[in-house]
């Protein structure tokens, strides 16, 4: 049957495949640890009974997934033919790797029936978190994902690459469910538009416009290949604009990793996955191709901005390719008022030979895009500076929740906060060094020893890369009153509430701190789990409700507020 659920419109799928059937739907842990096998799905909810037992109960969120079985074809078609008109109830919210938990999603979002784009392999559909609290409606981008036109290993190593990206220019992935058609992905809202319809609507791009857009696109390849990620696909159409501020002052963001790929020092890959009009002559060749066809791309994109045409483009593809392998490149007359500067890095970007050709670290040191003042005016840093020396010695929940508001936070809230990073970060690469922090610190803050210096930059680089990625600066760099407003804590406080109980045990803890990189550099292992709850559970039952949330993100807030102003 279908329901509407504020602005979602649901199709609550009813199967009931009991009788005769030894084992069916789906095999869950209870938060017991015992094992549960679905054995119906009714109008009230899914029943299991476990292995061992007679006993029977309702699954509920928050059940781990261990495994999926016995749905059977004519389930399968249906559900199919269901979800082409209508979103479904059921689905599975992943969190690590095997670890899965029965959420739905239109319990967590109200999502717009209309699509915002839509496309062979995927759809976008606009989404409203649940639960705001303070008459806030936090807006995301729902990004369903075919399973049938992308492999289930393909898909897994996407969502592995975007869990771990951290940069001001890439779209964030916020959240992840599942279901067993679309695999779903919550992404910061874009409400720009794509590069493409903004060159079409204006032609062309100033010079201004152009050379600060460029910047945020090298910013982001030099980002991704420092992780030996290629993204294979660069084209204006996956480079989203944040809002509708003028170009000049507009946040790109980098979308769509399907096709990308980790990549080492003799990577070679051969399968043609972008427009012929953006493939580099290695591509047009077939002759196989690194991380440099990026690079080529980014030179494509920068000719179009300026002149609202690409360099190569027949009535085909293979007219096109034959124009790129030739590498006949020119500025007809009306590039005449284009600077030199800008066509000499177009012209490196666009170098024939890979070889040859600019790298991300190089393109963004060039004279045209250094001298655009990417740093911005200077102005004191001693109010971030203090929030950074209040980030010591917090305890890992805290950092995390920090860590969970910096990630929700609109451009619009922390301008402060991104010129600061941009003064600091010299190079423009989007990341701070221990070098960076403490020459800006030293310069337009106050200066601080050796020895202080690196137990801050310590204490701030969560991950332990030894660079302060984008989100590691916002959280510590928060004013303490953003600490405490309520809605932005309430946002933290569901992230880490799985079920959606209320209440955060250290079960809900474990998972989203005790696993990866977190729990190397975080220090986080059971007797610091139990730690952290301790310390926070002031009623003594063994978790930690949202009281006791606020009570945390609250302590320290009056020494703090005294030192330091608000952003």
């Amino acid at each position: 049957r279908r329901e509407t659920r504020g602005e979602s419109t649901v199709c609550v799928v009813q199967v009931d495949q009991s009788r005769g059937a030894a084992k069916v739907g789906v095999q869950v842990d209870a938060s017991d640890g015992r094992t549960l096998l679905i054995k119906t799905i009714k109008p009230k909810g899914a029943f299991a009974a476990f292995n061992a037992e007679s006993a029977v109960r309702q699954i509920k969120a928050g059940d781990r997934i261990v495994d999926i079985n016995g749905i059977n074809e004519n389930t399968k078609l249906m559900m199919k033919e269901l979800t082409k008109r209508v979103l479904l109830d059921i689905s599975i919210r992943p969190r690590e790797n095997a670890t899965c938990f029965v959420h739905r999603i239109a319990s967590f979002y109200d999502v717009h029936p209309s699509e915002l784009s839509i496309g062979e392999y995927s759809c976008v559909r606009k989404a409203i978190r649940k639960g705001s609290m303070g008459g806030t409606k936090d807006s995301y981008a729902i990004k369903s994902l075919h399973k049938k036109a992308t492999s289930k290993r393909d898909t897994e190593s996407m969502l592995a690459m975007m869990k771990g990206f951290d940069h001001p220019n890439i779209a964030r992935l916020l959240d992840i469910f599942e279901d067993q058609l679309d695999c779903h992905l919550v992404l910061e809202l874009c409400e720009g538009r794509d590069l493409m319809s903004r060159i079409i609507e204006d032609r062309r791009l100033s010079e201004l416009q152009a050379v600060r857009v460029i910047r945020q696109i090298l910013a982001a390849v030099g980002y991704l290949h420092s992780r030996s990620i290629c993204h294979r696909d660069l084209r204006p159409e996956h480079l989203l604009l944040r809002s509708q501020r003028p170009l000049q002052n507009a946040t790109i963001k980098l979308v769509d990793f399907r096709v990308a790929r980790e990549f080492n020092d003799q990577t070679q890959f051969y399968t043609r996955v972008c427009p012929a009009m953006y493939a580099s002559p290695e591509i047009a060749k077939s002759s196989g191709y690194n991380q440099s066809c990026d690079m080529w791309a980014c030179g494509i994109i920068a000719y179009l901005c300026m002149s609202g045409y690409v360099p190569y483009v027949g009535e085909t593809d293979s007219e096109t390719y034959i124009l790129v392998e030739r590498g006949a490149m020119s500025f007809p007359d009306d590039w005449s008022q284009v600077s030199s500067d800008a066509k000499d890095l177009i012209l490196g970007l666009l170098e024939h030979t890979a070889e040859k050709r600019l790298t991300a670290s190089q393109a963004i040191r060039h004279n045209w895009i250094e001298r655009s003042d990417h740093n911005g005016i200077d102005f004191p840093l001693h109010k971030g500076q203090r929030a950074m020396k209040g980030f010591i010695g917090l305890n890992k929940l805290k950092k995390a929740s920090l860590h969970a508001i910096a990630q929700r936070l609109r451009s619009d809230d922390i301008r402060e906060l991104e010129d600061m990073f941009a003064l600091l970060d010299k190079n423009g690469d989007k990341m701070v060094s221990f070098y960076e922090l403490k020459a800006g610190l030293d310069r337009l803050g106050q200066e601080e020893t050796l020895k202080d210096m690196q137990l801050l930059f310590e204490e701030v680089d969560v991950d332990g890369s030894m660079r302060l990625d984008y989100t590691e600066f916002l959280a510590a760099a928060l004013s303490n009153r953003r600490h405490q407003e309520d809605a932005l804590c309430w946002s933290a406080f569901q992230t880490f509430d799985l079920d959606g109980s209320g209440s955060i045990c250290k079960r809900e803890l474990a998972a989203m701190l005790g696993t990866g990189e977190v729990q190397r550099n975080m220090g986080v292992d059971d007797a610091n789990m139990a730690k952290v709850i301790e310390e926070c559970d002031g009623d003594g039952d063994g978790s930690i409700d949202f009281h006791e949330f606020m009570a945390m993100m609250r302590a320290g807030a009056h020494d703090a507020a005294e030192l330091e102003g608000d952003f």
